[in-house]
Formats: structure tokens, C-alpha cells, sequence
């Protein structure tokens, strides 16, 4: 299992009053109401799924920042 992250994300003041709406109706806390409707997201699921698939075979199809960089400047190198 994968540890929890706390993270932070700014959001328009409807959308929080929605949130708290729903998570004082089901009684959990806002931030288990939003990891609940993001591990629901079918994107969510299909990126998770193919991270999973991906480092178990020891090949990540998910480019990382590193990737990125790599790959820029690949394209400098040929533009040259």
C-alpha cells in the first residue's frame, strides 16, 4: 500500500462549500471525500494501473522530469 501524501491545491470557494456539504453528509473528512472521488476517476485508475504494470516490468511509461529534459535536449542535439 501506498503511504498518504499530504498535499496542497487551492480551489474556488463553491467547490469547497460543495465538498464540505458532502463530507459532513457521508462523515468523513474532506480530504478522504476527495481521494474517494479521485481514486474513481477512470484517468486516475488507467494512469495508476499502468504505473503498477510499468515498474513492475522495470519500465515506466509515465515520462518523469528527467525524461523530459533528456528528451529536449536530444532534440537540440539533432536541430544541430
Amino acid at each position: 500500500m501506498v503511504g498518504i501524501k499530504k498535499i496542497s491545491i487551492s480551489i474556488n470557494g463553491e467547490l469547497k462549500n460543495a465538498l464540505d456539504v458532502l463530507s459532513d453528509g457521508e462523515g468523513i473528512s474532506r480530504s478522504r471525500l476527495i481521494e474517494s472521488i479521485l481514486s474513481n476517476d477512470k484517468n486516475i485508475k488507467m494512469t495508476i494501473n499502468s504505473m503498477r504494470a510499468d515498474t513492475a516490468s522495470g519500465v515506466y511509461a509515465v515520462p518523469g522530469h528527467r525524461e523530459h529534459i533528456n528528451k529536449e535536449r536530444d532534440e537540440k542535439i539533432v536541430q544541430n
